[in-house]
């Protein structure tokens, strides 16, 4: 499999049929005259993708540990993006008209290129086939895969990622049977899901409560004017319409909602999915009366003891990649996403959140692409002083640009991150922007979160 920078030739125009016609006809005078090619020219790329196939036959991976194997990995595909930079540069590309054409250094640089993906590519296929021994070899060994999946096809159809991803990420395992007071066909997961729908029908009671209590209080005040209560007013105030049948099913969702809350809390938290279920089923002992939103609003008067309970709440949805209502389609209200990076004065900020999610991709793959092409412009010997110390104002420029491009790469991040669509085919490009970048960072709840986001798509 290729590198993913090298699909975007297919996209360059091709040949036209004069340059075709021209090309064919020298084969044919090559042809008839005899004429052999050089033994020791560099192949065509047909002989070179077979001698990437046979190099990276010859390495043996089989004593290294998965964990050692993920790191070269990455290692073998910073080295196979590097030199696909490289081959667009001009000591490499001798193109006239729209599409590449290797300089001698050229085919070097794309031999070489083509072993190094090879061995990448074989190296993600042996931490495939191997059997995790821990926590930490499985999350190395499924984001390697996601990784190399993403590479190659751009997308995670594959069933047997897919499988994967939901034996390791989508489901809490299996609870200790011999554990005290669990048991053992508990599953956190699927009964923090129907204490979500409990707590969704309790919200809608209190809310179609409100009104009847507004008139039931109303009347208490107004008897309380008249001279005093009776128990003839409070009768009268419980049998104003509605009133008690409102309140009885407000009463009768808070009890289904707190008994399953209470079950949740009884449980072991296995998984993120497992603690952010948890957090939820805190909310209705610490917001009895259902106003965990309001509480919550930017000029609401919260006590300090909330506050806190607050903070812990969002915090472990946040890192399970859901809201306090369990939902993956928004973001709580008060989590504070990640800041975009300062614009850089090299360059202007583009306006982010004005950008379809198909634009904001293609603008994060652009400068990621040119920021590579600028990395390796500063790194080259004419872009160093005389000494070979420093950069001179050439390399100076480059290492400016890429370091500007770099934040228009975070930004595209950032603003996909924060956004939530909707839409399949926006959900899929978000999804696609953040695989890659969320990898590298190699945060294990990060990685995990975005996992939640992927299984969403594909029930979707």
């Amino acid at each position: 499999m290729r590198n993913p920078l090298k699909r975007h030739s297919s996209t360059e125009p091709k040949p036209t049929l004069r340059e075709r016609a021209a090309s064919l006809k020298a084969t044919a005078g090559r042809v008839m005259s005899g004429a052999k090619p050089d033994p020791k020219a560099v192949p065509d790329v047909p002989d070179a993708r077979a001698f990437a196939v046979e190099q990276a036959a010859l390495i043996d991976l089989s004593a290294l540990s998965i964990m050692q194997l993920g790191v070269l990995f990455e290692r073998f595909d910073a080295a196979s993006n590097a030199w696909s930079a490289e081959l667009h540069l001009p000591y490499a590309d001798e193109r006239e008209a729209a599409f590449r054409i290797n300089t001698a250094a050229g085919d070097v640089l794309e031999r070489e290129q083509e072993r190094v993906a090879e061995i990448r590519d074989r190296i993600a296929a042996e931490i495939a086939r191997r059997q995790p021994t821990g926590p930490q070899d499985a999350d190395t060994q499924l984001e390697t895969l996601i990784r190399h999946e993403l590479m190659c096809n751009g997308d995670l159809r594959d069933p047997a990622i897919r499988a994967r991803i939901e034996v390791a990420w989508g489901s809490a395992p299996a609870h200790d049977a011999t554990a005290e007071n669990v048991e053992p066909s508990g599953n956190l997961h699927a009964i923090g899901r129907e204490f979500d729908a409990a707590h969704e029908a309790w919200r809608r009671a209190v809310e179609a409560n409100q009104e009847p209590s507004r008139r039931h209080l109303a009347y208490l005040e107004a008897a309380k004017a008249r001279g005093g209560l009776s128990n003839a007013d409070i009768r009268a105030a419980e049998a104003l319409p509605g009133v008690s049948e409102a309140s009885e099913t407000e009463e009768r969702a808070f009890e289904a909602a707190g008994e399953l809350s209470l079950t949740i809390l009884k449980l072991p938290a296995r998984t993120l999915g497992d603690l952010a279920a948890q957090a939820r089923a805190v909310i209705p002992h610490v917001w009895a009366s259902g106003s965990y939103e309001e509480d919550g609003a930017p000029d609401a008067d919260e006590n300090i003891d909330k506050e806190a309970v607050r903070s812990l709440i969002e915090s472990c949805c946040a890192a399970a990649a859901v809201d306090w209502r369990g939902s993956t389609g928004t973001h709580a209200p008060n989590h504070r996403a990640r800041q975009i990076p300062p614009a850089s004065n090299f360059l202007p900020s583009p306006d982010f959140e004005a950008m379809s999610m198909r634009t904001l991709d293609t603008l994060r793959e652009h400068a990621v692409v040119l920021s590579l092409i600028s990395h390796g412009l500063a790194s080259q010997p004419r872009s160093k002083s005389d000494d070979g110390e420093h950069s001179n104002e050439a390399g100076t420029f480059a290492v400016q640009l890429a370091e500007a491009l770099g934040f228009i790469v975070d930004g595209c991040v950032n603003e996909a991150r924060r956004r939530r669509p909707d839409d399949v085919s926006d959900r899929e490009i978000r999804i696609k922007t953040l695989a890659l970048a969320t990898l590298d960072n190699g945060d294990a709840a990060e990685t995990r979160a975005f996992a939640c986001d992927v299984l969403a798509l594909l029930k979707a």
